[in-house]
């Protein structure tokens, strides 16, 4: 990592770090993104179909199924850059996760903090986010500066999909998000054109959306939401998105265990 890849993180609630995966493993998190997107697994969504203009999905726990992901959870090195980053020496998988934005997509990403749908508490979370392809800047994750700070309650999970919602989404510690416009002019507008195997990490507070990919190009991502010594068990008893639940913990706890793995 650059030197100030730490400072940058904890200031500013995101940083970007460049080549972090070789030719190699982008090449094969790319066949596992592909082959998913194809078959989806129980925790897939699509809006639209592959290989038609607009194509929008996302899934989790590749993982478990697909070579690509195992590796990078297990062997790539990532869970150890976020222990640096966090300031943690252990490192526990909450997910894998990744995201596919075909060209002509009407979908934007709303306004949101990962927190919203987690049942992570606490500072020591975030999402190690690859891109598997180039990601210009009219496509890219757009994150609001310092947003991490601002303390106070988790803002209400939003769907991805404007036509769905959530039945019993998760409600403690949770307020309804302010309008875009006031969240725009609170914080700074922070993002970074990618080339295959940069990554963005930040923290599972920092807000941030992304527009819709009226490009030609694909927009593919890899992603890993990795959890710190510090961090503690939700147990709310709503939906989370994706909906796993560790009924042996109990509110407070860290969540390493049955359910969420320690890598380190």
């Amino acid at each position: 990592m650059p030197d100030d890849a730490v400072h940058a993180y904890r200031r500013d609630g995101v940083v970007c770090l460049r080549r972090v995966l070789d030719e190699g493993p982008v090449e094969r998190l790319r066949d596992a993104v592909d082959r998913s997107a194809e078959v989806p697994g129980p925790l897939g969504y699509k809006i639209g179909e592959p290989g038609k203009s607009g194509f929008f999905y996302y899934d989790f726990q590749m993982h478990e199924r697909l070579e690509g992901f195992d590796w990078f959870v297990h062997q790539s090195g990532v869970p150890r850059l976020a222990g640096d980053l966090m300031g943690s020496p252990g490192v526990t998988l909450y997910y894998s996760n990744l995201f596919v934005k075909d060209g002509g997509s009407k979908v934007a990403s709303p306004w949101h903090e990962d927190a919203a749908y987690q049942r992570i508490d606490g500072d020591q979370c975030l999402n190690f986010w690859a891109a598997l392809d180039t990601i210009p800047s009219a496509t890219t994750l757009v994150f609001l500066r310092r947003s991490h700070t601002r303390g106070g309650p988790v803002f209400r999970p939003r769907h991805f999909d404007p036509d769905a919602g959530y039945d019993h989404p998760l409600t403690w510690n949770r307020t309804a998000m302010p309008p875009p416009q006031q969240l725009e002019a609170q914080f700074e507008a922070l993002w970074w054109a990618l080339e295959p195997g940069d990554a963005l990490v930040f923290n599972h507070r920092t807000i941030h959306g992304a527009p819709a990919n009226t490009l030609k190009t694909r927009r593919r991502a890899a992603a890993l939401l990795l959890i710190g010594d510090t961090a503690a068990y939700n147990a709310d008893p709503g939906t989370s998105d994706p909906p796993f639940r560790d009924d042996t913990k109990s509110h407070g706890d860290h969540p390493a265990g049955k359910v969420f793995s320690r890598l380190i």
